[in-house]
């Protein structure tokens, strides 16, 4: 993927104040569309990661977040920092 823009349509919704459920129904980098089992892969990764970052001990809270018209609303609580590890590959 390097160098290439990646497309992914699907699903994002509020499941607690700390987590999010991720549904991805089509995964593009550049013009390739990934296959099933890839997308599968790539949707618990995905999950896997924003979920972590969303736990209340980074200082986040999810009050309402929703997709309208390709815009992301969230309403909550942001951390005045955060520091992440580097992802293993």
């Amino acid at each position: 993927a390097s160098n290439k823009p990646v497309y992914a349509k699907g699903t994002l919704s509020r499941t607690n104040s700390n987590a999010v459920s991720i549904y991805i129904t089509t995964l593009k980098v550049g013009q390739l569309t990934l296959s099933e089992d890839i997308v599968r892969k790539v949707e618990s990764e995905v999950l896997r990661f924003v979920n972590n970052l969303l736990s209340s001990t980074n200082g986040f809270t999810i009050e309402e977040l929703r997709v309208e018209e390709g815009t992301l609303f969230y309403k909550g609580t942001l951390p005045a920092e955060l520091n992440g590890t580097k992802l293993k590959p």
